[in-house]
């Protein structure tokens, strides 16, 4: 090739081999060289593996005693099941998934989640543990992000999900306190023989010719859908199984008919619901009766807002608002009770401009107005935001043992936090608030790296760490300051005290967000001595323990399943 050619290669396309390569994917390349005279196009394809992240959409939802419910309950626990997957061709690298749910009235134990590697051909079923608590409304669709991201490649799925509303899935713990009427020849019953995809169903009660069996429940709704399942097994065009809404017949089946879902739209009020198998003057058929599970009254768009509580930014400066969400909504303001201003206040995320009292008084309080509500906003102004003491995770990373690192510091609110790594090669960084996952790039020429984290602002003082690369691992790592047995757990864990570790010592658990969820206070530990943790009230997944006394602190990750 002479030296005036330029070559330039075009970007390249990728399709799925769909005969005789289908264990890889093809990616074809096009070649164009210009000599400044003529120009030629080279085409080629190469054959690779490779990963390919996918979300599952069959969400799925189980209350405090493990068993499944159709929607997120209205107060207390309920344990989101997501579904994750690699249908490439390759094991994936380390991959950061996180769950984010935009409701005030929500927390999560853990919502970011790390894998060493997620296998070709395997789907994972992932937990996510939330709580509902002091909930201003009955029912909603929550607003929910999930992403996955093994720092090449990110998949994401935003999607509404079911926040109270009625479901009944027909477990004996609540059907009787759901208000169920029966008549006719004979009363429904539970079941757990035959179910659409949980432990109960109910099923029509044992009669014989020119008898029914009917069951209903009276329910004020929204202008709304109502499902259901339902399964026949009959004499075909004869004995039947019918449902009413407010005793107008809206459909019947017959014969031989597999567990089937079937929806209704609703309006808003009072409204009965009912269910009646009824047979003919002769003849059975099949089992000769009918089965109904998961009866749902989906909830409708409420409006979710929230106006962030409390923001911390620096003394005369402008302040760019982008804690607060709110959707389903058709208005919105902002005002104050301060003598600043905003920049288009009805717009979600606005600049306010604090005036100079606001400044002389250290703040102010903004409120965002939607639909004749009112949600304040602490804004407080300072000089100096002070993020903490330090940056706390490990200070020496072994090539050989460590794909991904945590790091978090004490989470304060009001602050939108920036991490940063430097030199930026030295890894992925998947950020969450007030904590960070590094997923390591070791190279040979790099053995130490600065971690820093600072507030989105001109007046924080920022938190640095520095952390040591051990590329070969080949010397003696030093004896742990505590060991945890076992890891994983299934909620009770065993910390056993180390070298260092003897007199009053302060034992702390954190979720990956440094969320402390317990702490205990121990006045003279002694060396080999055991001290027993029960962590059976977290979520499945990764937390940290950390260990402080006089000398110092040490923190390990343990596993809970």
């Amino acid at each position: 090739m002479g030296p005036n050619q330029a070559v330039t290669i075009h970007d390249a396309f990728r399709f799925n081999i769909a005969n005789n390569t289908p264990d890889m994917t093809a990616v074809g390349f096009t070649i164009h060289i210009d000599d400044g005279n003529s120009e030629k196009e080279y085409h080629f394809v190469q054959h690779i593996a490779a990963p390919s992240l996918v979300i599952k959409p069959n969400i799925s939802y189980k209350d405090s005693n493990h068993q499944p419910i159709l929607q997120i309950n209205t107060e207390g626990v309920t344990d989101i099941h997501v579904q994750i997957a690699n249908e490439g061709h390759f094991d994936s690298n380390p991959v950061n998934m996180q769950f984010e749910m935009l409701a005030p009235f929500i927390t999560i134990d853990s919502s970011s989640r790390m894998f060493n590697s997620i296998e070709k051909g395997t789907t994972n079923d992932v937990t996510f543990r939330i709580n509902a608590h002091n909930s201003p409304i009955a029912q909603a669709l929550l607003e929910t992000r999930i992403t996955l991201n093994d720092g090449l490649h990110q998949t994401a799925m935003d999607t509404l999900l079911p926040f109270g509303g009625f479901n009944e899935s027909f477990n004996p713990d609540y059907f009787s306190t759901h208000g169920w009427q029966m008549s006719g020849d004979a009363p429904w019953v539970l079941t757990n023989e035959d179910t659409s995809e949980d432990e109960y169903s109910a099923k029509s009660g044992l009669i014989t010719n020119d008898q029914t069996s009917s069951i209903s429940i009276t329910k004020n709704t929204k202008n709304t859908n109502i499902s259901f399942f339902k399964k026949v097994s009959s004499e075909l065009n004869y004995d039947k199984l019918y449902f009413f809404i407010d005793n107008e017949e809206k459909d019947n089946w017959s014969g031989l008919i597999p567990w089937s879902k079937d929806t209704y739209h609703v309006t808003e009020g009072v409204h009965t619901f009912t269910w009646s198998y009824a047979k003919d003057q002769s003849v059975s058929s099949g089992q000769d009766c009918a089965w109904i599970d998961n009866f749902c009254i989906e909830p409708t768009s409420t409006p979710i807002v929230y106006s962030g509580d409390t923001l911390k930014a620096c003394l005369d400066e402008e302040v760019f608002i982008d804690c607060a969400y709110a959707y389903h909504y058709q208005t919105l303001a902002w005002t104050t009770l301060g003598d600043g201003y905003f920049i288009d206040n009805h717009a979600l995320h606005p600049v306010y401009v604090p005036g100079p009292q606001d400044n002389a008084e250290g703040g102010t309080t903004l409120q965002l107005n939607v639909a004749g509500d009112m949600y304040p906003l602490q804004l407080i102004l300072g000089d100096e935001i002070n993020l903490g003491e330090a940056i706390i995770g490990d200070d020496l990373i072994h090539s050989e043992e460590t794909l991904f690192s945590h790091y978090f510091v004490a989470n304060q609110s009001g602050i939108d936090y920036v991490w940063q790594l430097e030199p930026e090669e030295a890894g992925f960084v998947f950020a969450h608030e007030n904590a960070v996952d590094i997923v390591w790039n070791f190279n040979d020429d790099l053995t130490e790296v600065l971690l820093t984290v600072s507030a989105n602002n001109s007046c924080s003082q920022p938190l640095s760490k520095t952390i040591q690369l051990d590329i070969l691992s080949v010397k003696e790592h030093p004896t742990p300051s505590f060991t945890l047995f076992p890891n994983p757990t299934n909620g009770m864990a065993n910390l056993i005290i180390g070298q260092d570790m003897q007199g009053r010592s302060v034992v702390e658990v954190y979720s990956v967000l440094g969320t402390c969820m317990k702490s205990q206070a121990f006045q003279n530990l002694t060396q080999n001595q055991v001290v027993e943790l029960n962590l059976q009230h977290l979520a499945p997944g990764i937390d940290i323990i950390k260990l402080c006394n006089d000398k110092g602190c040490w923190s390990q990750k343990i596993s809970v399943k």
